[in-house]
């Protein structure tokens, strides 16, 4: 009854945008209905959004709602009339798995051009998304951008299907995936990168003035070659020892907050402190013997060396390792 006052209310104003989310709402309600006609209904109205988001250019939410109709439709030719649709666990797990690839699919074509990356192209969140926006401003490119690391984990789960790819930043055009920064750097350095995309439809009109909105600052060595010092860590000891890098120890309630949104479960600060006690004394064994990374850099002759906070929690003293 709420969706249908609101649907009322939508019309008579006719706000085609709110009117378009509520047709949304009302089909997704009925189509998790166990009975088939419940589902056709639910199918109506998806078909009512989709024209509504092609009127008005919504090319991602018209996307995404063909996605659910599609789902929709298959569900019911596997049902009978007579008969409801008892789901058991695991197809009410693919069912939720449909909704976020349905999202996904949306998502890849919100924009002409779209960047799944970490972070934002002002301040990235790893080197790979960091090189894959300098590379693209260097086109003077005008693209869309998705931060995956504010996306709840199956959507995320669900964007790596979408592109069989698990690593981010991916690069889509007109909702195909273009590829990775190892494809835009090999393009890049060739000079074949604007051709490339010019031939999948980009126009001269979308190329402009290089520009650099990265900031200087590079993060901290740890958030990017942990491994490469021989530290074995779990996933959630390495996202501890990556954060510390960054900000300290100095409020373990803000990191047990943020490292809460990252492990999908809630966090307690003395955990925190439990877990990087213990791994205090490896850290510092690796530090301290100038073990190299990938770089070629040890942590003492790292040019980000003074903006990492690990050596101030192992109270070591890169400098007196330099010497």
């Amino acid at each position: 009854k709420d969706y249908e006052k609101a649907l009322k209310l939508a019309r008579d104003t006719k706000d085609s945008a709110k009117e378009g989310m509520v047709l949304i709402g009302l089909g997704f309600t009925l189509l998790r209905n166990d009975t088939v006609e419940g589902k056709k209904k639910g199918v109506s109205y998806m078909l009512q959004a989709k024209i509504i988001a092609e009127k008005n250019g919504e090319l991602a939410q018209a996307t995404f709602v063909q996605e659910m109709i599609s789902k929709a439709l298959k569900n019911i030719q596997k049902m009978t009339p007579e008969k409801k649709a008892t789901k058991t666990e695991e197809e009410k797990k693919d069912s939720g798995l449909d909704v976020w690839l349905a999202c996904a699919k949306g998502l890849v074509k919100r924009e002409k051009i779209m960047l799944l990356m970490k972070g934002t192209p002002v301040k990235p969140e790893c080197k790979h998304s960091r090189k894959a926006v300098r590379i693209l401003d260097k086109l003077g490119l005008d693209f869309g951008v998705y931060n995956v690391m504010n996306a709840k984990a199956p959507l995320v789960d669900a964007l790596k299907k979408e592109a069989d790819w698990a690593f981010f930043p991916q690069l889509y055009v007109r909702g195909k995936l273009f590829g990775g920064v190892d494809i835009l750097q090999s393009l890049s350095d060739d000079g074949a990168l604007k051709s490339a995309l010019e031939k999948l439809g980009v126009s001269e009109s979308e190329f402009g003035n290089p520009r650099e909105r990265c900031e200087e600052k590079a993060p901290p060595c740890a958030s990017e070659h942990t491994k490469d010092l021989g530290v074995e860590l779990t996933d959630e000891e390495n996202e501890l020892m990556v954060l510390i890098s960054k900000e300290g120890t100095d409020d373990w309630n803000r990191l047990a907050e943020t490292l809460s949104k990252r492990y999908e479960r809630k966090v307690k600060p003395r955990e925190l402190k439990a877990m990087w006690k213990k791994i205090i004394p490896t850290i510092k064994e690796k530090v301290e013997s100038k073990a190299k990374m990938k770089c070629g850099h040890s942590c003492f002759t790292c040019p980000t060396r003074h903006d990492c906070k690990i050596h101030d929690e192992l109270k070591v003293d890169i400098e007196d390792l330099g010497s």
